[in-house]
Formats: C-alpha cells, structure tokens, sequence
C-alpha cells in the first residue's frame, strides 16, 4: 500500500521530534546559555528563529523544549494505555457489581474535563514536570478504560471466548491470547490522537506555570515568555508555536490513516 504524502510527511515530523528529544543533553547547554550581548535577535543565518529576551537561540530551545513537552506526552501516553487498558478490560471480564462500580468510577471522570482536573491537580502538588506528568496520567486513563472496556464486552460474548471458558482455561490466559489482541488495534488508534492531545495539554499546564521551571526550556513556558514581548519580538513566538502545531497535526494525522487503514469506527 502506497502511503500517502501527508502520512509520510507526518511521520517524518514525529520522528524527527523523537530524535531531538533523545538529543536533549546535546542541545541544552546551548540552549540554556546566556548571551546579553544578542537580546531579541531576529531571525539570521546563524540563529535561524532569533533569540530571546536573554540572547538564547530560540530553535536550539525548541530542539531541547522537544524532550520536556513530547517526552512528557509520550509517558503519559504508555502509562495511560497500559492502566487504562487493564483497568477497562479486567472490569469488562468480570462482569457483575465489578463491571458496574468500574463502568460509574468511569462515568464520573468522564462527567469533568480532564485538562480542568489536571490543572487542580497540578496546582495542588506544585510547578514542576514530574507533577505534570502525575497531573496527566491521572486523567488520561479514563479514555483507554473506557475504549477498552466496550471492546471487551463485545469480544467476551464471541464464540472462541466461550470455547475458552468451557475447556476450563484461566481467565489470565483468555485475556492475554483472546481478548487484547483483539482490542490492540482501536487503542493504538486512539493512543496516536492521545499524544496530541497530551501534548497540548502540557503545554497548557506549562503556559500557565505549572510546568517545567527555567531555564528547562518546554514549548509551553516559551510560549509564556514570548507573549510578554510580542511587541518587541513577535519571532519569539513562532518557533514554540510552530513546533506544538506540528507534533499536535501530525499524530492526528497518523490517528486518522491508522484508523482508516484498520477501518475502525471511533
């Protein structure tokens, strides 16, 4: 199957993205030094996105900001899928008093939106990335539980499921060959439209200050900066902005050919 131009410049984006993360220790020395004598530089050969209001180079920020806001995104991601998925599926199995008391637990993180939750929770434990990534996880599960769990009521009433059952098979051993393998496709689906999602969110937890604290550059705390020089230098701005906008549409766009490709009905 041919892949689409989109798709491969969508992937190329998250790829590149994953790469300068990894290369975080590289780019932050640069990236978190000083220079009083380049304030607000514009846009030149040698700092392609102009520096900031201490003379950093904004794109070396960018390039380390990457470990912080996709790093972030990317556990929050795993550890949702991984929680929210034997949450859901176990609840699911179970049936009964289990099954309702889980499907209500639930219901009523569904009932708040979840960045609201993650603000408070945040604000409660303090600045920081660890307690943003404690924020996130805390809410992003309820999406994979419940994906998960509506995959495992339709999947357990399937005829191989009942076989396993009557031959007297552990209930373990019929969720790990049975029932996930089966679900696997729906969430990986909705893990790429996760990442974006965690993504942004930690960059609205950074613009408000609960994030990563300086000099750690993230996309969202330079966002916050630049707008208190928009006036003075408005390219401050386009190079966090830039970045957030790109990770956020290409894993959407990743969702959706995953989705199309596996003909999944979100």
């Amino acid at each position: 199957m041919t892949m689409r131009p989109s798709t491969a410049i969508a992937l190329v984006l998250v790829v590149g993205w994953a790469i300068a993360a990894l290369l975080h220790p590289m780019l932050l020395p640069e990236a978190t030094g000083v220079d009083l004598s380049r304030l607000f530089v514009p846009p030149t050969a040698s700092a392609w996105l102009g520096t900031d209001e201490l003379g950093r180079p904004i794109a070396q920020r960018v390039l380390a900001g990457a470990a912080v806001s996709c790093g972030i995104g990317v556990v929050v991601v795993a550890v949702s899928l991984a929680t929210g998925t034997a949450y859901g599926v176990v609840c699911a199995y179970a049936g009964g008093a289990v099954d309702a008391v889980g499907a209500r637990i639930i219901d009523v993180f569904m009932a708040f939106p979840g960045i609201l939750l993650a603000i408070g929770l945040a604000g409660v434990l303090g600045p920081g990335a660890g307690n943003v990534l404690i924020a996130l996880c805390a809410v992003g599960w309820v999406g994979f539980a419940r994906l998960a769990r509506a995959q495992t009521l339709a999947i357990k009433a399937r005829d191989h499921v009942t076989v396993g059952r009557a031959l007297g098979s552990p209930p373990l051993f019929i969720l790990l060959r049975h029932v996930l393998p089966l679900t696997a496709a729906p969430l990986i689906v909705e893990a790429t439209f996760a990442l974006a999602a965690m993504v942004v969110a930690e960059a609205g937890l950074s613009f408000l200050g609960l994030g990563a604290q300086p000099p750690t550059p993230s996309w969202g705390s330079m966002i916050r900066q630049a707008m208190q020089y928009l006036l003075v230098a408005p390219h401050m701005l386009l190079g966090p902005c830039a970045a957030l906008m790109s990770v956020a549409i290409s894993a959407n766009l990743l969702g959706d050919r995953l989705r199309d490709r596996w003909q999944i009905k979100r």
